[in-house]
């Protein structure tokens, strides 16, 4: 039995607000950051919300290779609220 072919299928667009970046630490051949979320929009077919204050990026970078995880609170109605979470690596 083989598997299908796995697709993309946009779900949602996620534009934030951000504050100036803090330089949180430094490690051996490792730069921390982060940056704060201060507010903004995620609109799509499949999750729409307004993002609330109080969560952040943290930017790890090691011998040239980067890491990203970014979450923040969003509010889908009077009485939702849940969270997002974004990873990358480069």
């Amino acid at each position: 039995m083989s598997l299908p072919e796995p697709r993309l299928v946009f779900a949602f667009e996620a534009r934030v607000d951000v504050a100036e970046s803090l330089h949180v630490g430094r490690g051996s051949d490792e730069v921390l950051m982060f940056t704060p979320i201060t507010g903004g929009t995620v609109a799509g077919p499949r999750l729409n919300g307004v993002v609330v204050p109080g969560g952040g990026d943290w930017s790890t970078t090691r011998g040239g290779t980067g890491r990203r995880l970014a979450g923040c609170p969003l509010r889908r109605g009077p009485s939702c609220r849940s969270s997002c979470r974004f990873r990358r690596s480069r």
